[in-house]
């Protein structure tokens, strides 16, 4: 586990937050889709819900975004209960092993790397507007064959629904 985790003693959840932005330095974000970004009264709902669950109440919830996302979502959620993953390491796989170390991985509107808690046994609930077209959909109500009873994905799902299933 990286040095820079320990202060969190795995007692913790993370957080997708998509939150990307055009560069003219990076020829792959030219032309971002911003309508893929999550919104802040969104986000806020989402951190709410889960703080609702008994289980959930004394737990840091661990943003996972982009550098960029770090910068606006922290201005707008200042809770001192929320962490940033930029804030533990800078590094892409640095923020899968946050997510691989929490206690479950929520995703409204997934992004790419929710790749990594489907290919887990990590406890996860995620979700998509749309349904991912992929070639491993394996049923209705299950993204991947393996996927067990704590490990939710949700297609056409918009944002009272997610709340529901948290």
């Amino acid at each position: 586990l990286n040095s820079n985790f320990k202060n969190l003693n795995g007692n913790y959840l993370t957080l997708s937050a998509r939150y990307s932005i055009n560069s003219k330095n990076n020829i792959h974000s030219k032309n971002i889709n911003k309508s893929d970004n999550n919104q802040v009264s969104d986000i806020r709902k989402i951190i709410k819900k889960i703080r609702e669950k008994k289980l959930n109440k004394n737990k840091k919830i661990v943003i996972i975004t982009s550098k960029e996302g770090m910068k606006y979502y922290k201005k707008k959620i200042n809770l001192n209960y929320v962490n940033y993953s930029f804030q533990y390491t800078k590094s892409f796989l640095g923020h899968v092993e946050l997510i691989l170390n929490s206690q479950k991985y929520f995703s409204f509107g997934a992004s790419g790397i929710v790749i990594f808690p489907l290919l887990s046994s990590k406890p996860y609930l995620i979700s998509w507007s749309h349904e991912p077209n992929q070639e491993y959909h394996h049923s209705p109500d299950k993204y991947v064959g393996w996927q067990k009873k704590n490990q939710k994905t949700i297609f056409y799902c918009n944002l009272k629904t997610y709340l529901a299933s948290i």
